[in-house]
């Protein structure tokens, strides 16, 4: 599972409702991103929205669905 933001692959560890814990390294600004999930062999791939960006070191991202 990672998001794709800013030309750049984050993994995620954990994925919520409307938050996700990513191992980020730099900041990026508030905007869209996407959003990959493979469950079962099955690759889904959903647009999403992080209203506050991505903060390096940051504990949870928040992020909606498009």
């Amino acid at each position: 599972m990672h998001l794709e933001v800013g030309g750049e692959r984050l993994p995620v560890n954990q994925l919520g409702p409307d938050f996700a814990l990513v191992e980020a390294t730099a900041a990026h600004l508030p905007g869209a991103a996407k959003l990959f999930v493979t469950v079962d062999d099955e690759p889904t791939v959903r647009p999403v929205f992080l209203p506050e960006g991505v903060q390096p070191g940051a504990v949870r991202t928040r992020l909606s669905l498009n």
